[in-house]
């Protein structure tokens, strides 16, 4: 039996036990606040989330069946890693994180993060990209920027290039967008936006370095700073500026430097929820394929990587099971702290590596 038929039949296994654990579990976690704004909208009021228009369109179907969203989230999880067993049926270690990782059947499965559906839409927009499919990168691309606004952190390292611009991709995803927001418009005018204020008004949470400094601990007290969150979205704008301005000026990897950009933002962003590792870990995975040579001759970056991801992975595991961080640990208290420093040990590698393969090219060059 070949490697890729055992593989089917690991997805086949996978995914019937997510099916019946999609409708097992009961709605629950931020999947129950969904329910609620769905139910909200579909009785004609406005919407109010931190979502974009397409979290909006799933208001009809959650009326029709309330696990009916949820289902659809796993659904484009499992196509995607099938489109992606297409491409690289043989990274087997890859296709058994993507299948088996805790943040998919904790915050997909079990509690309906639309997260799941966001990495998924990311992962098959940059699968469609890298097989040169712009027009099909674009429509994946739209469709879940219009759904959270993450993706807008990796598009621009996909469109500008320098001193040129992929102007199929550009007009696909223009195209579709203002298809999205003009329905969106029809139905609740300039109030489907309210989605960007929601999340610059988020409060710190779990893995954040913020959630640490302004939580129970307060280890900055002694200065009088019992909150830093406000910085955070400068330090988050500030970062990625900085990166796409290195991209354009360097002519920088295009993978690598959004593995860069994407981790900046993660690093400082003050919502540290689990959920947002997904697409992250995607990223990585997109990036570890086109790079794998030198990523794993890179024994510290290796290392590093390694080592962050078994900490989110053991952590996410931890979660359901301490009531999400409740009792006599106080993990909500402190686990952003050694988060960030492990974040940050993988950050610098990350930063390292685009440097040393950059100075690698320069030299080749000459």
């Amino acid at each position: 039996m070949s490697n890729f038929i055992l593989k089917r039949i690991e997805l086949l296994i996978a995914f019937t036990i997510a099916i019946v654990g999609v409708f097992y579990f009961e709605i629950q976690h931020d999947y129950r606040a969904y329910v609620r704004e769905w139910n909200s909208i579909f009785n004609g009021n406005n919407p109010y989330n931190a979502y974009g228009v397409i979290f909006h369109f799933f208001s009809p179907i959650s009326a029709l069946g309330t696990k009916l969203p949820k289902l659809i989230f796993v659904l484009l999880y499992f196509i995607s890693i099938y489109k992606f067993m297409e491409y690289k049926r043989e990274e087997k270690l890859i296709i058994r994180i993507l299948l088996f990782n805790p943040l998919f059947w904790i915050f997909g499965v079990a509690y309906g993060s639309n997260d799941v559906l966001l990495a998924s839409l990311t992962f098959l927009a940059l699968l469609s990209y890298i097989n040169n499919n712009e027009r099909i990168s674009g429509v994946f691309f739209s469709i879940a920027a219009n759904l959270k606004f993450t993706p807008i952190i990796i598009l621009p390292f996909l469109i500008f290039k320098r001193n040129n611009i992929d102007l199929k991709l550009l007009r696909v995803v223009v195209m579709y967008t203002i298809v999205f927001l003009s329905i969106g418009y029809y139905f609740w005018d300039v109030k489907l936006m309210q989605g960007v204020l929601f999340n610059v008004q988020r409060d710190s949470s779990i893995f954040s370095i913020f959630r640490f400094i302004s939580g129970y601990l307060q280890p900055l007290k002694f200065a009088d700073i019992t909150s830093l969150d406000f910085l955070s979205i400068y330090f988050v704008i500030f970062s990625w500026i900085i990166c796409f301005g290195c991209f354009l000026k360097y002519n920088l990897d295009k993978y690598l430097i959004i593995l860069l950009a994407f981790s900046n933002v993660l690093l400082f962003y003050k919502s540290g929820h689990h959920q947002f590792y997904l697409v992250f870990l995607i990223i990585n995975i997109v990036v570890y394929i086109h790079h794998k040579k030198s990523m794993l001759q890179n024994k510290k970056l290796l290392y590093s990587a390694i080592l962050f991801w078994i900490w989110i992975f053991t952590f996410t595991v931890l979660y359901p099971l301490t009531g999400q961080y409740s009792g006599k640990y106080f993990i909500r208290e402190w686990v952003g702290l050694p988060t960030f420093i492990l974040h940050l040990i993988f950050n610098i590698q990350i930063f390292t590596h685009i440097k040393d393969k950059k100075a690698s090219i320069l030299t080749l060059n000459r």
